[in-house]
């Protein structure tokens, strides 16, 4: 006859008593995890080799949930073996998707746009202050041409009118001088050792350059260089260069008296006086 492994107590009570001995009540430790064995006896097995006896209902609904959950892992992970994805790149691409999830389309997009737009005006004010610098050293060098020019020109002009020697003068002349920019026109102004405008008249008026080649003409220092008006440095008639269709012509400054480079001047420019050599070149 097979024993039962539980028993009731009544169906324990009708068991003969060889029989009975066979069977313990079931302890307290077991009623507390298994409450349906309150009031019921167990079979007295001594396990050996592994066998023995053991309540595996629990067991059994154990290893169901974990095979359920197994289920479900791998069939939720048959998409990605398909795609012959590695775990640890799912877990990336789900990081990531995640994350991405978590953006508002729009301000992201706004976001780029701000980015891009600074991106452009970085490169549009890096080239504009490449192009400026390029205007600032174009504009320093066409200013130091003009002041070059036109104060030297302006000079010259006045010594010559007061009739004094423009080539020994006009560096005098030069340094009490500057180029000034007044209502969108350059001037020449006469300044002093600071750089201050200087007063020419008890009125207050600014010094011209006439009244600064009047000073220098008035020191015993500079009064040598000039000459008094109409009065010839040459001697003779023969002392004047000769005339050509396009006004006075002359090989060389020394050539020429203060009257002729005057008209010279006044007829060919003050660049073609400043071009002509000191003296008349060697002849041999």
């Amino acid at each position: 006859m097979a024993l039962a492994a539980l028993l009731a107590s009544a169906a324990h009570a009708a068991l003969a008593d060889p029989i009975k001995s066979e069977y313990r009540p079931a302890t307290d430790a077991e009623i507390a995890a298994n409450p349906a064995l309150k009031d019921h006896f167990v079979l007295d097995v001594t396990p050996a080799q592994g066998f023995g006896l053991d309540n595996v209902e629990k067991l059994k609904s154990t290893l169901g949930s974990e095979k359920a959950r197994a289920d479900k892992a791998e069939g939720d992970l048959a998409p990605y073996v398909a795609l012959k994805v590695k775990p640890d790149e799912v877990k990336t691409k789900l990081e990531k998707l995640t994350s991405l999830e978590k953006l508002d389309p729009d301000k992201e997009a706004d976001r780029l746009a701000e980015q891009k737009v600074a991106g452009i005006k970085d490169q549009l004010v890096s080239a504009h202050n490449e192009e400026k610098k390029g205007w600032q050293s174009r504009e320093s060098s066409l200013l130091t041409v003009i002041d070059d020019s036109k104060r030297t020109q302006a000079a010259t002009s006045a010594i010559v009118a007061a009739g004094g020697n423009p080539d020994v003068l006009l560096p005098h002349v030069l340094g009490q001088t500057k180029l000034v920019e007044k209502d969108g026109k350059f001037e020449v102004a006469v300044v002093d050792a600071q750089g201050n405008p200087r007063i020419g008249d008890a009125s207050g008026g600014t010094m011209t350059l006439d009244q600064l080649v009047g000073e220098f003409k008035a020191k015993d220092a500079f009064a040598p260089l000039f000459e008094a008006s109409g009065k010839s440095g040459g001697g003779g008639g023969g002392g004047n260069p000769p005339k050509g269709p396009g006004g006075i012509t002359a090989r060389s400054k020394a050539e020429m008296d203060l009257n002729t480079r005057a008209e010279f001047i006044e007829a060919q420019g003050m660049d073609a006086y400043l071009a002509l050599p000191d003296a008349p070149a060697a002849t041999h």
